[in-house]
């Protein structure tokens, strides 16, 4: 008669084989999903004719749908959207894939993670945003659409070659001194960080030590960028910055939507 302990490492094989098997001990339920918002971008919103829908497109987009349709005929026949293996699986539309990307490119903090984004495109929360985001950067940048643009962009541009934003630092808890002036217009407690960068990602300046209650238009001015941009810009160039700056004449605030 085997002994218990061989009976117990008989059962605990048994075990570990049928996890091996199966890879979930709870029965898996499969939840609902409907593309329904995807739909109501690509079908409805989509169409310009009126200019309040094609608005609406914009806010999940960052783009008109006049741009997203030439945008879409650039990289549709992109080879990276077909599929090479042997089961002829279909991928989702080019549409669906670079709504996705543009939604989740438009999109930070907690709403620019996979998960929101897969929550939003009633998509899996598993490798199909991420697959869609490589996708549509790789056609993107093999269609040659970065020469187009470096072609027919306006030359005096290129001389706004750095660019400055502020982002928050969230802190643990609220100071124990004047706790109040760390809270931020999103609700938390937080510093607020100036970098002033170059379009390769370069840091070439940055600003610390403000509360997060102050805005980037107070902050920046922390910057020795700020301080000395005769010096350092020049009479011909200029910083780009987001509408939460002021416009000057060495400064271009951005158009936001």
């Amino acid at each position: 008669m085997p002994s218990p302990s061989y009976r117990e490492r008989i059962v605990k094989e048994l075990l570990v084989l049928k996890v091996l098997s199966r890879r979930y001990l709870q029965t898996r339920r499969p939840i609902p999903k409907t593309t329904g918002g995807i739909d109501l971008c690509l079908n409805i919103y989509r169409y310009p004719t009126r200019s309040e829908l094609a608005h609406r497109f914009c806010t999940f987009a960052r783009m008109f749908p006049t741009t997203f349709n030439k945008l879409v005929s650039i990289i549709a026949f992109s080879p990276i959207f077909t599929n090479p293996s042997s089961n002829h699986e279909q991928q989702i539309s080019v549409e669906c894939q670079l709504l996705i990307a543009l939604y989740r490119f438009g999109s930070y903090g907690n709403g620019a993670s996979i998960r929101q984004v897969a929550l939003w495109a009633e998509m899996g929360e598993g490798i199909v945003v991420v697959l869609c985001t490589k996708r549509v950067l790789h056609a993107i940048l093999s269609s040659g659409l970065r020469e187009i643009v470096e072609e027919i962009a306006i030359p005096e541009w290129k001389n706004g070659w750095t660019m400055i934003d502020g982002t928050l630092i969230l802190l643990h808890t609220k100071s124990a001194y004047y706790g109040e002036s760390f809270f931020d217009r999103k609700s938390n407690y937080s510093l607020n960080v100036q970098i002033v960068n170059t379009p390769d990602r370069r840091i070439i300046d940055y600003a610390v030590g403000f509360v997060g209650s102050r805005g980037d238009s107070y902050c920046w001015k922390g910057t020795r960028l700020y301080k000395e941009h005769s010096t350092l810009l020049g009479d011909c160039c200029w910083a780009w910055g987001d509408a939460g700056y002021p416009m000057q004449e060495w400064l271009l605030s951005t158009f936001t939507y």
